[in-house]
């Protein structure tokens, strides 16, 4: 059980504050690199930008002693195409021929495979995602999914050859499979694709958000919900890669319309229960919750990047530093996984 180590400032202070608060109250650690791909250097097999070279370095040390689950992807944050380029900053355009190559493009494939293992050499992951949320592609542009599942069994492939005892992933968003929780899906396919993806991970990851759907914040999912969930991975392990409820009131702008979110920590305590209760009997080999603090500061400063608000007031902790109550809950399981 453990966090990704989202700082809820931009200070040495923020990020220490959290790294000690993540090592308190869990044992895994969770990076995710979702800032674009060094495409052009990674099929040239040449060096990445040195401020990457300098985050993977940083990020490797943060992680420490505890366990590592690495999320990279190869689809861009509007998960409709390529993944933007890291380059000197943090998801640049694609240039040149890199715009119009598609998914299972030979060149794609190969500096993918590069990321990957120079992924694996400089972080050196217990666990390593090759896709987040692939199957919200299936939403937003489903021609694409047959070349992402030609690129994933490639990478999938080549790593099981080469790291046979790593655990190689992809994780999927949960509401997609519930009828009626997402009008842009159709449940049934999401299903019947799902059974494409599972032959080619050894490890099924469940992005649990389920506040962003048609239920907003005003119902909590109980632990039927997530038995269901947790049997769509089938005869496969399974964990939980991401996860997160608010703990207070917020609202945004989905199309023309302002969307409130009535998020409570009642609420949220009764998600966490309901998960991590289910979670004790049908074995996850990890769960992931996003943000361990409410992360206010950060926004403040950050004040042009509108999903942040997504996440803001999700940690267990609020934006003063004080415990809410899902964290009890969290530490009693945590405690009871570990003597098991």
């Amino acid at each position: 059980m453990g966090f990704s180590p989202w700082p809820y400032d931009l200070t040495q202070e923020a990020v220490q504050w959290t790294d000690a608060a993540i090592k308190a109250h869990g044992d895994i650690i969770e990076q995710h690199f979702e800032e674009g791909v060094p495409w052009p250097e990674a099929l040239e097999n040449k060096p990445y930008d040195a401020a990457m070279r300098q985050e993977m370095a940083d990020r490797s040390r943060r992680m420490g002693d505890y366990k590592r689950v690495v999320s990279i992807n190869p689809l861009n944050m509007a998960r409709n195409g390529l993944a933007d380029y890291r380059g000197k900053s943090c998801n640049m355009p694609l240039s040149g021929q890199w715009k119009k190559r598609r998914l299972n493009d030979p060149a794609v494939k190969q500096a993918y495979l590069q990321y990957c293992n120079q992924i694996i050499q400089n972080l050196h992951p217990d666990f390593l995602l090759i896709g987040v949320e692939v199957n919200l592609l299936q939403r937003c542009k489903d021609s694409s999914w047959q070349d992402y599942l030609e690129l994933h069994r490639y990478i999938y492939g080549a790593l099981k050859r080469s790291h046979p005892g790593l655990p190689v992933m992809a994780s999927v968003v949960c509401t997609s499979y519930f009828p009626g929780l997402c009008s842009e899906d159709n449940a049934g396919d999401q299903r019947a694709k799902l059974k494409d993806l599972l032959p080619y991970v050894d490890v099924l990851g469940f992005s649990v958000h389920p506040f962003m759907s048609s239920w907003t914040a005003e119902k909590v999912p109980d632990q039927a919900f997530f038995r269901e969930l947790f049997s769509l991975a089938a005869s496969k392990p399974f964990a939980i890669t991401e996860s997160s409820y608010p703990a207070q009131p917020w609202q945004m702008q989905v199309g023309l319309w302002p969307v409130k979110f009535n998020g409570t920590q009642e609420k949220q305590a009764a998600f966490l229960k309901a998960m991590l209760e289910a979670s004790l009997s049908c074995k996850p080999r990890f769960i992931s919750w996003y943000s361990i603090r409410d992360y206010d500061q950060l926004c403040r400063k950050l004040p042009n990047i509108p999903l942040m608000i997504v996440w803001r007031d999700t940690g267990l902790f609020d934006e003063n530093g004080q415990p809410r109550q899902a964290l009890k809950i969290w530490d009693t399981v945590l405690k009871r996984r570990r003597q098991e």
